[in-house]
């Protein structure tokens, strides 16, 4: 008996020693990054990047990676999520029963135009936080791409790309969901949907320009950086890019809610009087991203190094 307890207590000793060495070694050492050196992240990236150069591929996937290693910032993914629903259950919300007779269609397309309003802002906060901060993340290590052979509007392209797409979505579906939520007419479901593709792009390019012209390499917390005074000045910027891109579509949205209530086809000069507004809400966002990037590549080539 008294050997069986020996033995049993040397098994457990061993036991004991075993766990606690094997325990104290993950206490001391990273988390293992099994999905970023995953190859099939590797291909799904490659291939997703590929409109971009060699040098943006790279900087894609080596951004793509940072995000997969920081848990951190995945619970920001959480709060995206909460901000779509709670936009949808507020448009849902709205007592759409006070509009009966002729003017009820009408109106209920009329106060979808208007709800785009609220979709420019959410993506203009989503874009402050997640857009904006692109270009500080890169924090000390800024001096790396600094010092290297690249273009720095490729850089600027490549800090686009992987936040470019997820606001395309989240701007469609605050959009689409929206007009579909308000009883819109399909002609304004689809102005809804191409002024949201639309201020994606135009927001993108606003927030990456725009960070890489105030950038702060020694914050610590990217939501820091979104709340400073830099990131105030982004959002009253893509608030007047919202404003303007709906002050331009307030004649073509006149002219099909007046068509469609006297219940009569578009002539040849109200064709004009839609085309030409939205062709302009396009080359406007288009031209906003394209002078933000190239200012905010100039900008952040034309500044110190951050120091050690």
């Amino acid at each position: 008996l008294l050997s069986g307890a020996v033995a049993s207590v040397g098994v457990g000793r061993w036991v004991t020693a075993w766990r606690f060495d094997e325990g104290r070694t993950r206490a001391q050492e990273a988390r293992q990054a099994r999905l970023a050196k995953s190859r099939w992240l590797d291909r799904v990236v490659t291939l997703w990047a590929r409109p971009l150069s060699p040098v943006g591929r790279v900087l894609v996937m080596k951004d793509v990676k940072s995000f997969v290693r920081d848990p951190s910032q995945w619970t920001q993914l959480l709060l995206v999520g909460s901000i779509v629903i709670i936009t949808l259950a507020s448009v849902s919300a709205l007592p759409l029963d006070i509009f009966k007779g002729p003017w009820m269609k009408a109106s209920r397309n009329g106060i979808a135009f208007m709800v785009l309003g609220l979709v420019g802002f959410v993506m203009a906060a989503v874009a402050a936080r997640f857009q904006f901060t692109a270009v500080s993340t890169e924090g000390r290590a800024f001096w790396v791409l600094r010092t290297a052979p690249v273009d720095p509007v490729e850089v600027l392209r490549a800090k686009l790309w992987p936040s470019l797409w997820p606001m395309i979505f989240v701007g469609e579906l605050l959009a689409v969901m929206s007009s579909l939520l308000l009883g819109a007419g399909p002609v304004f479901v689809g102005l809804a949907a191409g002024t949201a593709l639309a201020l994606a792009w135009g927001i993108s390019g606003l927030a990456v320009g725009m960070g890489a012209m105030y950038p702060d390499f020694k914050a610590d917390n990217a939501a820091r950086v979104a709340s400073s005074p830099a990131g105030v000045l982004f959002m009253v910027m893509s608030l007047s890019l919202v404003f303007a891109v709906l002050a331009l579509e307030i004649l073509p949205v006149y002219i099909l809610l007046a068509a469609d209530f006297r219940e009569e086809a578009l002539s040849s000069l109200d064709w004009v009087g839609v085309a030409l507004p939205l062709l302009g809400v396009g080359l406007l966002c288009l031209g906003v991203a394209r002078f933000a990037l190239h200012r905010g590549a100039r900008s952040l080539w034309d500044r110190e190094l951050p120091n050690g």
